[in-house]
């Protein structure tokens, strides 16, 4: 079995956490249901799926790329590697 580790935002990480929680899962347990879920779709279905996260966060993940996500005020807001929680999926 393939393993593959993601990184995600401390907010991300702890929705996911908490969404865990509540079913009495792991957080690897969820992401990887979630995978098989988008993967099991048809092509068509899945491709619609992904166009529409890309588009729907196309801004924040452009700011991601640069290292830097721009706060609704106006001033950047800089974040590292350490503000980000790594996921190994199983």
């Amino acid at each position: 079995m393939a393993e593959i580790t993601i990184s995600i935002s401390d907010a991300r990480w702890k929705a996911l956490k908490a969404l865990a929680d509540r079913y009495g899962l792991s957080p690897e347990e969820i992401a990887r249901i979630s995978l098989e879920g988008l993967l099991a779709q048809p092509e068509e279905a899945a491709q619609q799926s992904i166009e529409h996260i890309l588009e729907k966060n196309r801004d924040l993940y452009q700011r991601l790329a640069q290292g830097c996500v721009i706060r609704p005020w106006g001033r950047p807001l800089s974040f590292s590697g350490a503000s980000l929680r790594r996921v190994a999926v199983h």
